[in-house]
């Protein structure tokens, strides 16, 4: 899925507009009634819903949503504020079609006017859309901090009030107005993939408003949000007459005293992801306490190990950083032309040295925020880092995992794919080196980097969100994502 600017997406609506045919009022409308159908599926009839409604057409889809919640029975208070003397010809359509039935609508001209509100009702935000080009003031600005304080759950549509759709140093976070949840149109925005800017719209769900196809898919974008159909297109089950010996040989090195565990967490999550074969190359004292734990792994001690190409090689959970691992490491390096997985002190080595250069083209570097700052630079935002990585990504040509809440997979033609799975439980020790073991699975079994990468990325997080639904969050650890490594692939194996 792209996302768009909120300028493609303008252009969509217009190009929808010319050549669905569909008058503006009508692509209102259909917004508005899949808006309906969200509501209807999801929150009993029971609740009291205020939407408030800007003079644009995020308030005319407000008004539209606020109709046909009272033709169904809803209990539904409709807020308008007066923040221009001028209002969109759709807002206008629509306000008289909700004035023709029974509606208790309200003017709020100055922040006196708001009236008392419960605060178990949900309030939907559809005061300023995705067109905001610059931070709130006025009326706006007043009242959105006042919302702020009034209500327990917000619904935002489209975006949150005051958010500007793509992440800029001009964005004044304070004054947006927070939601719990956003209902955004036909793709997601920029802004959500980042802490930042993606705290304040909460839970997103994307709407399909049938905006043209044909010219989504002719615009150009460097950016993307894989779901469903991505992986689909991207995963190929195993063949019949596969064996061990086709499905790739995977090798991982690291582990130290005291951090054997994350190789063993990463090797068994690169069997457990379809790899044929997997070798730790680990400290030699380390042997057999790793494959009295996963009995399934090979093990070789990793100041003695050797290249072979055939095999796939990652580098860095649990790797010690000493000068004769530094040296063993960049060694290694030296001797190895295919595309290898860099992870946490593999990383923070080479940062430190400044050895990219030996560093095999199109390799998949895995840092989380501290290492990408150890390698770019300290940054002052997740889009800044972003841009840093992509940077880095182009000037060596490698493919970067930028982990958080929705990872970044940057390549480097600056491309990007955010991941649409994983949850805050995945926040716990371990999860990055099952993550490297993955990714490194997937590049065994003969994927390019870029493929690898998004798949082992996706299946990561799509294993974390069925462990969470057995765990809860606050009980979810590296191994529970381990065991439902297979039931996150097995969907795509039929």
């Amino acid at each position: 899925m792209k996302i768009l600017s909120a300028a493609q997406t303008q252009k969509a609506d217009a190009y929808t507009i010319k050549h669905e045919p569909i008058a503006g009022i009508d692509l209102m409308e259909r917004a508005a009634r899949q808006l309906y159908n969200w509501f209807h599926e999801n929150i009993p009839n029971t609740t009291e819903i205020i939407v408030c409604c800007g003079k644009g057409n995020n308030g005319g889809d407000g008004l539209a949503l606020s109709r046909m919640l009272l033709f169904a029975g809803w209990n539904v208070k409709t807020l308008i504020v007066n923040h221009s003397e001028n209002s969109s010809e759709d807002f206008s359509i629509n306000l008289g079609r909700l004035k023709n039935i029974k509606s208790h609508i309200s003017e709020v001209s100055a922040l006196s006017d708001l009236d008392e509100f419960d605060q178990n009702a949900i309030l939907v935000d559809a005061i300023l859309g995705s067109g905001l080009s610059k931070p709130l003031q006025g009326l706006i600005a007043e009242v959105s901090n006042h919302l702020n304080s009034l209500f327990n759950f917000v619904i935002a549509i489209d975006i949150p009030t005051g958010l500007l759709a793509e992440p800029t140093t001009e964005n004044d976070y304070s004054k947006v107005l927070q939601a719990d949840l956003t209902l955004t149109f036909q793709a997601p925005f920029l802004s959500f993939m980042f802490p930042e800017s993606g705290s304040l719209v909460g839970q997103f769900e994307v709407l399909d408003i049938g905006l043209s196809q044909e010219f989504i898919e002719d615009v150009e974008c460097v950016y993307h949000f894989v779901t469903l159909p991505e992986i689909e297109w991207a995963f190929t089950p195993k063949e019949k007459f596969a064996y061990k010996g086709t499905n790739g040989h995977a090798v991982i090195v690291g582990g130290t005293k005291g951090k054997m565990g994350a190789v063993a967490l990463s090797s068994k999550a690169c069997l457990k992801s379809g790899a044929g074969l997997v070798t730790a190359g680990i400290p030699d004292e380390g042997i057999s306490i790793l494959q009295n734990t996963v009995p399934e792994i090979m093990a070789s001690d990793f100041m003695n190990l050797g290249v072979d190409v055939k095999n796939t090689y990652a580098f860095g959970p649990g790797l010690e950083t000493s000068e004769a691992a530094a040296e063993k490491l960049v060694d290694l390096l030296k001797l190895i032309e295919a595309p290898v997985v860099l992870d946490a002190d593999a990383l923070n080595i080479l940062s430190a040295k400044k050895q990219w250069q030996h560093v095999p083209n199109k390799s998949i570097l895995t840092p989380h925020i501290g290492e990408l700052a150890r390698m770019v630079g300290k940054q002052n935002s997740g889009f800044e880092y972003l841009k840093a990585a992509q940077a880095f990504a182009d000037e060596h040509g490698f493919h970067m995992v930028v982990k958080g809440p929705h990872t970044a997979i940057v390549s480097p033609n600056a491309e990007t794919w955010f991941n649409s799975t994983g949850n805050q439980g995945m926040g716990t020790a371990g999860s990055g080196d099952v993550l490297t073991g993955m990714i490194t699975s997937f590049l065994a079994q003969g994927y390019d980097p870029k493929e690898a990468a998004i798949l082992g990325v996706y299946f990561h997080g799509l294993a974390g969100d069925i462990a969470a639904l057995e765990n809860g969050f606050s009980g979810l650890i590296a191994s529970d994502i381990i065991n439902h490594i297979p039931s996150a692939i097995k969907s795509f194996e039929g």
